[in-house]
């Protein structure tokens, strides 16, 4: 097979500039609005889309564009857009056909005051001067009777609410607005074009200390005083979202969060609607969401709502990407999202036997929840329907035994907080327990990885797992008895290293967050000692790169809960960090799983710490070329570097010069990843050479420096084939000089 690779290959003497080693990468597939809170959507009636802005998910804040047509979000790339942002006013002008975006809270947590406008293709920002200060958690709305945009409350740069919070902007200046509604964020506000009306619902005023008054009032805006109308409604709330219905003359308010008193937890899932006298509860079945978008989607005569968040019990900030439709009686789901549910405790295994990623964990709402089971492809996720599933539970943990082809899952707790010990197998299909004899005690925030050479799953304990290791075979777990235990922990990362069969552990919560390295020889615990390591963190995940012969580790949270966006490889000597941008953000206890098919890192969503939420989002880690080990045991060699990238369909170069002045350079290639090395015996003279694949294919240079290019089939057989590439250079007093090696991936 290598032979037809390299067949007809040209040879290129001019050296550019190296790939980038290692990269993070969205995958390639359908585009997916990621589950947000605090984004904006209107309706754009002129062109019969409904428009949706910024948004946050704890970890990002996003200035990306999309529409909906009425059956699917599609994205929009305007050369130039907003800053990123949540929590900010947007309407539309239905006059001059534009939807206005006015401040909000920008990526790094600072108010924000600019002005920006959209007509359908472009984002333009507006030049206005003398209008309110920078504040998030503002609302606006368009009064089309005055042809004016009010915007009305926020918190200012330094939390407290804005005391002047009513203003106005016509198009081209800003004016202030009437004394009205005390000062307050988080408010529901909306037109009533039939009446002529500003109407302006709850919202949360200044706090003092962990009283924070929550509104229930109902206000009026004639566009010359406001008016409190004395009626009763629904509950006091921040956070809803509000719209007109035009087709039925009402004023409909959704969902929001509850009085928070000591702590915000009642999120509202209840339906409202304003007639101009009084109002009138019409369901209780909605989305249990704060934070959410909300439109009337006039060419589909029906009002939409896009994400927000839910507050859980013994789950945390749950954030949402589905997109439903309510009629004023009844709801419907237009869109779900299409990625699994990340919370936190999920886990990722992959299924080489089937080439997917599978994804278990629980869904919320509803406790104690529902168990789901997902397939990701490489390309996107697919839900499963098996008729039994492992009950619903967090913090369990998951081992592929490649042996059998099954998915071992063990343990975990649920939302009632027992400690579960009941094993469970998925063969692709199916899930089905497990019935052993002898069982580990229950636990929660332990580990398990599958130890291929020995044909076992390994189990490290985490909390009540009283430190015993176990081991199960398939059929029953096995208590090993060790003379020394690593220190006990919760939220370890642990992976099975191939090349050296070595169980590795690393880090985890114990009396401190730890950094130590153990690794698991079958027989016995050693702790490795390397110079350099990660810092000392709790939910870490680990991976074994088979490619590359590496544990990959990203993430977890350090002291202080700080959580954390690194990536280190360990080789079995020493961790190392690499540096990769754009990086996904910090995050903790995240999903983690290695596609052997396609030689890439998978990793779904996790927690941006405690108390922030989930993050929900896929990204992959690959390295088409990357530096694998030094091609001299003196400690280093010719440096070598991929000029171009192994892609289908092209030309992939190497490239390498000798300091020595040689015209003689030569490169082997060799199918496979690249193993440990070997010493090849040279003359007394010369330093001793590491090679770490035995040659296949030899190619010849007569320059210095050289690069050599092959032609890669445009052949998806070979897309994720791995290789091993090393060269080396005649010296003029006739001793080979060994460059590095290089493991590539052909993408």
């Amino acid at each position: 097979m290598l032979s037809r690779l390299c067949a007809g290959f040209p040879l290129l003497f001019i050296l550019t500039p190296a790939l980038a080693q290692l990269q993070w990468q969205r995958p390639v597939g359908p585009l997916q609005l990621t589950p947000r809170f605090g984004a904006q959507m209107v309706d754009d009636a002129a062109r019969g889309r409904l428009v949706l802005f910024g948004g946050t998910d704890y970890a990002n804040r996003f200035a990306e564009t999309w529409e909906w047509d009425g059956s699917q979000w599609n994205e929009r790339f305007p050369a130039v857009s907003p800053p990123a942002r949540s929590a900010f006013g947007f309407t539309y002008d239905g006059v001059r056909g534009r939807a206005v975006v006015f401040g909000g809270s920008a990526a790094n947590g600072i108010a924000l005051a600019d002005l920006w406008e959209w007509d359908g293709s472009a984002w333009t920002a507006l030049s206005a001067s003398g209008g309110p200060a920078p504040r998030s958690g503002v609302v606006a709305s368009y009064d089309y009777g005055r042809a004016r945009v009010v915007v009305f409350g926020g918190s200012l740069a330094n939390g407290q609410v804005a005391a002047d919070p009513h203003w106005e902007w016509d198009g081209t200046v800003w004016s202030q607005g009437p004394t009205g509604p005390a000062a307050r964020q988080g408010a529901s506000l909306t037109y009533d074009v039939v009446r002529g009306r500003t109407v302006l619902f709850g919202g949360q005023g200044a706090c003092l200390g962990f009283n924070c008054p929550t509104f229930g009032e109902t206000w009026e805006f004639d566009g010359t005083v406001w008016a409190n109308r004395a009626v009763a409604g629904p509950p006091s709330r921040f956070n809803a979202a509000m719209t007109y219905d035009p087709v039925r003359n009402r004023v409909l308010l959704l969902g929001g969060q509850g009085v928070c008193i000591p702590a915000c937890t009642q999120t509202y899932n209840d339906a409202w609607e304003w007639d101009g006298t009084s109002w009138s509860l019409r369901s209780n079945q909605g989305p249990r969401v704060h934070g959410h978008a909300l439109a009337y989607d006039l060419a589909r005569a029906t009002a939409v709502t896009f994400g927000g968040i839910d507050v859980v019990p013994n789950i945390s900030n749950v954030t949402s990407a589905n997109t439903t439709a309510f009629d004023g009686a009844n709801w419907s789901m237009l869109a779900r999202a299409a990625l699994p549910p990340a919370i936190l405790g999920h886990r990722l295994e992959y299924d080489a036997a089937r080439g997917r990623t599978v994804f278990f964990g629980n869904a919320i709402p509803g406790n104690p929840g529902r168990s789901e089971t997902w397939e990701f492809d490489g390309s996107a996720w697919l839900q499963k329907a098996p008729v039994l599933s492992p009950p619903p539970r967090t913090d369990f943990a998951m081992s592929y035994d490649s042996g059998r082809q099954r998915i071992v899952l063990f343990g975990g707790t649920p939302t009632n907080a027992a400690f579960l010990n009941d094993t469970w197998e998925w063969d692709g299909s199916t899930w089905a327990p497990v019935v052993t004899s002898v069982s580990p005690p229950g636990q929660y925030a332990h580990a398990m990885a599958y130890d291929s050479v020995r044909a076992r799953t390994v189990l490290v304990p985490g909390a009540f797992g009283q430190n015993l290791l176990f081991e199960f075979d398939g059929t029953t777990w096995q208590q090993r008895p060790v003379a020394v235990m690593p220190p006990s922990r919760l939220n370890a990362g642990l992976t099975f290293d191939r090349r050296r069969a070595r169980t590795v552990l690393f880090g985890g919560a114990g009396n401190t967050f730890l950094n130590d390295t153990w690794e698991w020889d079958g027989a016995a615990w050693i702790e490795a000692v390397p110079v350099q390591r990660p810092t000392g963190r709790t939910g870490p995940r680990l991976v074994y790169d088979v490619a590359r012969g590496r544990t990959v580790l990203f993430g977890g949270a350090a002291g202080n809960w700080v959580v954390q966006d690194d990536v280190w490889e360990y080789d079995g000597f020493t961790w190392t960090p690499r540096a990769v941008a754009p990086a996904p953000s910090a995050r903790m206890v995240a999903g983690l799983a290695y596609d052997e098919g396609r030689h890439r890192v998978v990793l779904l969503g996790g927690s941006a710490g405690p108390g922030r939420g989930t993050v929900q989002d896929t990204w992959e880690l690959f390295a088409p070329c990357d530096r694998f080990g030094p091609g001299e045991v003196a400690g280093g060699g010719l440096s070598v570097d991929c000029t171009s990238p192994p892609q289908l369909g092209s030309a992939f170069c190497v490239g390498y010069g000798s300091p020595g002045g040689s015209s003689l350079q030569f490169l082997w290639l060799s199918p496979g990843p690249c193993g440990l090395p070997t010493t090849v015996a040279t003359p007394a003279m010369c330093a001793p050479s590491l090679f770490y694949a035995a040659p296949t294919v030899m190619l010849v240079a007569t320059s210095n420096p050289a690069t050599f290019c092959v032609a890669l089939p445009n052949n998806p057989v070979f897309a994720g084939l791995p290789l091993c590439v090393q060269g080396a250079s005649l010296a003029t007093q006739g001793c080979f000089l060994a460059t590095d090696s290089l493991g590539v991936v052909v993408q």
